[in-house]
């Protein structure tokens, strides 16, 4: 049967609007009908591209922070004043009144220690860099043998304290 002019300019706009379908349609599973019309031209639809950005997450590694020991209760005006302090208890037997001049590892590292009279004597304190280091030993011409008291010695608190002791043998 030949077309007539109205048949197939229905035929050709059902076939266009279908193609516009199918064309816009891209993502559908079902397959898009495609004109078979040789006099038919689909129209192509055109989109811009879609872009999505991401921000990458970081995750900071957990901080770690050391809590520095308590300033001792009775600071003293200076470096000196405070390792000799902490030396003064140490040959008393004054752990308690130690403990007031100097953090609890200082006395704990002096009083394991025994004290020998006459063999702690001030050599003197450095200036040079906090923490101050004031060396205690035995006098000149004493033991060779004798250990070297060194005392660290920090500024907080409002005065010196002993923050540290290490004995060299």
């Amino acid at each position: 049967m030949p077309r007539t002019p109205w048949r197939a300019g229905r035929l050709l706009a059902v076939t266009a609007a279908l193609a516009a379908a199918a064309t816009s349609c891209s993502t559908s599973k079902t397959p898009a009908a495609t004109a078979t019309s040789s006099s038919v031209t689909p129209s192509t639809a055109t989109s811009s591209p879609t872009t999505t950005s991401t921000t990458p997450t970081t995750t900071s590694p957990p901080l770690t922070t050391t809590t520095a020991p308590p300033v001792p209760a009775a600071p003293q005006a200076n470096a000196s004043d405070a390792a000799a302090a902490l030396v003064a208890a140490w040959a008393s037997g004054n752990r308690a009144r130690a403990l007031t001049v100097a953090t609890e590892q200082a006395v704990d590292t002096l009083f394991a220690a025994h004290y020998t009279s006459g063999l702690a004597i001030s050599r003197g304190c450095s200036s040079a860099f906090p923490p101050l280091t004031c060396t205690y030993g035995p006098p000149g011409g004493g033991p060779t043998n004798a250990p070297i008291y060194q005392i660290s010695v920090s500024q907080g608190g409002g005065g010196w304290y002993v923050s540290a002791v290490l004995i060299e043998s």
